[in-house]
């Protein structure tokens, strides 16, 4: 199975990458070593290597199909050394036949929660790479397409078609159970973030309406409706707020990115709109003033927050796929310690760095079909999956 390549388009350094020489994917050693032979044009002894290497890789991941390590392929003519730095080993997994369509580990990584096309919430403890299963919570009503885990409270907040669903843990009982309601929504809910200071829940749904809501003063367990935005004119697909939590982007189905700005009464007015030529499944604050959208047409793109009228412009495009396809229920998580970014599309699973405002290929994991939810620990050393093939939850570590 060989990883997808990146390619590089944007406008701005496209001379660059004109001058540079694309890493090719052969398959079969024999014969593309017999074709460099005979190829005219000289071709360093770097490239020799990279080619190898690919030959090597394809022929491991073929004959070790769920036991294997992801080998990474680092962009930008890094050298071969450098490949092997950046990688997620598979350490564990365990069967789990029923589709899984979120999962989110907590702040400390010590539980990974899973929520399943039965409606049911699994709630594991992770510990020493091995889970173990705690609790199943079994109120839901409907599929479970978002989740956000509140550490400070220990709660645990789920998505349920129209509602919210909010569970608090005993401390006594050493469980959760189901508690505060939230009924604002007259469609679907397909996303839910938080602010930093878990005071503040954020959803999207298919009623093309943002709601926002915040912890009451007198008791932090229980949420009020702030207000919402009704600004979309098809269903919300992803939200994201950036680090200073005073922008608030969300896309739509109908190609729009909506950016609203945080007032002083604290409401969220929209001040820009973006119209983007094919659908935008997920979206993601990298750094305040930077943010980046996955496009279904395989296409990464980032917009960059301009001093002079504060407009958010195009700033960078990379075409990571030739897939059209693709699912919007896997959020973009970005790592700042790290400035790592996991990101989605169609069967494959990249991993990205910023650096200086732009993106860099790093990783990608390909799997057999594009049926894939998965999500990154808080400190990135944890990647958690399940995928359709499969049927498994697997966790992989980064070496």
């Amino acid at each position: 199975m060989i990883l997808d390549d990146f390619a590089e388009i944007d406008n701005e350094i496209i001379n660059f990458l004109n001058d540079q020489i694309l890493i090719p994917i052969i398959e079969n050693t024999a014969k593309t070593l017999k074709q460099l032979s005979d190829n005219a044009k000289p071709i360093d002894e770097a490239q020799k290597q990279i080619v190898i290497f690919e030959q090597q890789n394809q022929q491991n991941l073929q004959n070790e199909e769920i036991t294997k390590r992801i080998q990474c392929k680092v962009l930008n003519q890094k050298s071969v050394e450098s490949q092997t730095q950046f990688q997620y080993d598979l350490i564990m997994q365990i069967e789990e036949k029923e589709d899984c369509w979120c999962m989110l580990f907590n702040k400390d990584e010590t539980l990974l929660v899973t929520c399943h096309d039965s409606k049911k919430i699994k709630i594991y403890e992770f510990i020493e790479k091995k889970l173990k299963l705690l609790q199943i919570l079994e109120s839901h009503t409907s599929k479970l397409f978002a989740i956000q885990i509140h550490n400070i409270t220990n709660q645990i907040i789920i998505s349920d078609d129209k509602s919210i669903l909010i569970w608090n843990y005993q401390q006594e009982e050493k469980k959760w159970s189901q508690g505060q309601i939230l009924q604002q929504h007259d469609d679907s809910i397909n996303c839910l973030i938080s602010n930093q200071e878990e005071t503040m829940l954020i959803s999207g749904g298919d009623d093309c309406k943002i709601n926002y809501w915040c912890k009451q003063e007198d008791n932090a367990m229980l949420w009020m409706l702030q207000g919402s935005i009704v600004v979309h004119k098809t269903k919300i697909l992803s939200l994201s707020m950036n680090e200073k939590q005073d922008y608030l982007i969300s896309s739509e189905y109908d190609n729009k990115i909506v950016i609203c700005k945080l007032q002083q009464n604290k409401q969220w007015l929209h001040i820009q709109i973006i119209q983007l030529d094919t659908r935008c499944w997920r979206i993601s604050f990298i750094i305040n003033n930077l943010f980046i959208v996955q496009q279904e047409n395989g296409i990464l793109k980032t917009f960059y927050q301009q001093n002079i009228n504060q407009e958010f412009l195009l700033h960078q495009q990379l075409k990571i796929s030739e897939q059209q396809s693709c699912q919007y229920w896997f959020p973009l998580v970005y790592n700042k310690k790290y400035q790592i970014l996991l990101n989605k599309h169609h069967n494959s699973i990249y991993f990205m760095r910023e650096q200086n405002n732009i993106l860099t290929g790093e990783l990608s994991i390909c799997f057999e079909e594009q049926d894939i939810w998965g999500t990154l620990s808080n400190n990135s050393e944890y990647l958690a999956t399940w995928d359709a093939k499969s049927k498994q939850i697997q966790i992989r570590k980064q070496k």
